[in-house]
């Protein structure tokens, strides 16, 4: 049996690791999935909001079926995908490529033995590490 304050607490951890990269004055909350949200293969929804606003930045659907970096390549993911549209990021870049006016690349970060870590951000230009994030 798959326990929901083991979800809560591996969302958690990757949320507040992808929420870095949108910066300050952030938050997110999870939702469960409506049907059974003890089941490890539910959808679930990550939401990152303003917390001025309270606008939703981004609402991230996540299924947790695998490891806790893998889980973190899904948000970081799902975030470069949502948050150039939002007000905040308006017309820049994301997640920004240090070196280039362009947005980085999301890979996975793997161990020397081909394990995933954490999320790698690279510039698609020249392929240099711009930053490794691990939840």
């Amino acid at each position: 049996m798959f326990h929901g304050h083991v979800l809560i607490h591996q969302i958690g951890g990757a949320a507040q690791a992808a929420m870095l990269l949108i910066g300050p004055d952030t938050a997110f909350g999870s939702l469960s999935p409506e049907n059974e949200p003890d089941q490890q293969d539910a959808c679930w929804q990550v939401r990152f909001t303003d917390r001025p606003s309270g606008e939703v930045l981004a609402a991230v659907p996540i299924v947790l079926d695998g490891s806790d970096a893998e889980l973190l390549w899904r948000l970081v993911d799902g975030l470069a995908d949502a948050i150039p549209c939002t007000w905040r990021y308006w017309g820049r870049p994301f997640p920004e490529c240090d070196a280039h006016p362009h947005p980085a690349l999301v890979r996975m970060h793997l161990a020397d033995d081909g394990e995933p870590i954490g999320v790698e951000l690279r510039c698609p230009h020249d392929d240099h590490l711009v930053a490794a994030v691990t939840a």
